[in-house]
């Protein structure tokens, strides 16, 4: 399946457009281990709600020229930030550091 640009535009902050998203990763993801055709405009999908402090890391995470940038920040892990153009990122310290009297979600 292509993806058209508006696809790929994060909508808003909800657990749909999460599963949405993460829908797509998958797809893509697929595509691109079964060396099938990833458009140009679905090489740099950022994917949200795949929250990789719960596997372990602590940086955004690229697979197959799609990237995660869920580290956590609404949790106790970190909020991430980075120039799509060149792929530099920064992080903050962890957000229960920062704000040790705020539990974070859930």
């Amino acid at each position: 399946m292509r993806y058209t640009i508006d696809e790929l535009d994060l909508k808003n902050d909800t657990y749909e457009e999460a599963v949405r998203t993460r829908k797509i990763f998958d797809e893509i993801k697929t595509r691109a281990q079964n060396n099938e055709k990833i458009f140009e405009h679905e090489k740099n999908f950022f994917c949200k709600g795949v929250l990789l402090s719960k596997v372990g890391n602590t940086t955004p995470q690229k697979n197959c020229n799609v990237w995660n940038l869920d580290t956590g920040g609404g949790w106790e892990g970190k909020i991430t930030i980075m120039n799509v153009d060149n792929e530099e990122f920064w992080q903050s310290d962890k957000c229960s550091n920062l704000y040790p009297e705020i539990a974070g979600r859930g």
